[in-house]
């Protein structure tokens, strides 16, 4: 007979926890935990991001979200705390719902970024009106040194050089216009009841059953980031939604305080 690979009492004890982690369905997410705060959360300390990392205890393993500074060179690299990962997603998704289920805080909100679109809309058309000018400009130049370079009054040796340069600057300033032309479209119409109504229930659905994919997509919907002062002080900074498509909305407020972004 061949020698045992493993001792009676380590395959048991695999046995038994391949049963636990097969029976629970949390235990078996925990074991690849998906981090929903990645690339949200901001350190003040450094200024760099949080990232998801995991250590193992003598009977569990715990997640968190360290600064990567800290991950990286220790606490000569930076002191910021680490944080508890299903804490701070839970307390995120509360804030969440606490500024959500808030309809007067929701109509305030639409109204106050659709005027401040109508407010960059104004300045924007003053910007593409320079724009199309400019693109004129450098269509025109372009094709003065192209026909220079077909009648043969100039060589490629002369006009090539310059070419590059207008064609670089030519497609400058069409991706500036196409910028503009997409802030245009994305103005913020008045808010009406039925269309609140519907937003806060997609959110309360996906935040409450959804997957952690759909969870995820919620979150970088309505969080623009999440400033780390310490593990006392956590400050959400929140955007206006657009179209929320995953099915998926809120909870109960934990002691965040929301910040609109500027």
């Amino acid at each position: 007979m061949h020698r045992h690979l493993i001792d009676d009492a380590t395959f048991t004890t695999a046995q038994n926890l391949l049963a636990e982690r097969g029976s629970d369905k949390a235990a078996c997410r925990s074991n690849s935990y998906d981090y929903l705060l990645t690339r949200l959360l901001v350190c003040r300390l450094c200024g760099k991001r949080y990232v998801g990392a995991s250590a193992h205890g003598r009977y569990a393993r715990y997640e968190y979200y360290v600064c990567h500074s800290r991950q990286k060179y220790g606490t000569t690299g930076c002191t910021a705390d680490r944080l508890p990962a299903r804490e701070l997603e839970e307390a995120v998704i509360d804030a969440i719902g606490s500024v959500f289920s808030d309809l007067d805080f929701v109509e305030r909100a639409f109204t106050t970024a659709a005027e401040r679109t109508q407010e960059v809309s104004g300045q924007s058309q003053e910007e593409l009106n320079q724009v199309e000018a400019e693109l004129k400009k450098t269509e025109s130049a372009i094709d003065r040194y192209l026909a220079a370079f077909e009648d043969g009054s100039m060589s490629s040796a002369q006009c090539g050089p310059r070419l590059e340069q207008l064609s670089g600057r030519l497609r400058q300033l069409q991706s500036r216009r196409d910028e503009i032309a997409d802030l245009d479209r994305q103005q913020a119409n008045e808010p009406d009841p039925e269309r609140i109504a519907s937003l806060r229930f997609d959110l309360s659905l996906a935040l409450s059953q959804g997957e952690a994919p759909t969870v995820k997509t919620v979150l970088r919907e309505l969080v623009d980031s999440i400033d780390v002062h310490d593990h006392r002080l956590v400050r959400p900074r929140f955007r206006i939604p657009g179209a929320v498509r995953t099915h998926s909305s809120l909870a109960v407020p934990t002691g965040f305080e929301p910040v609109s972004p500027p």
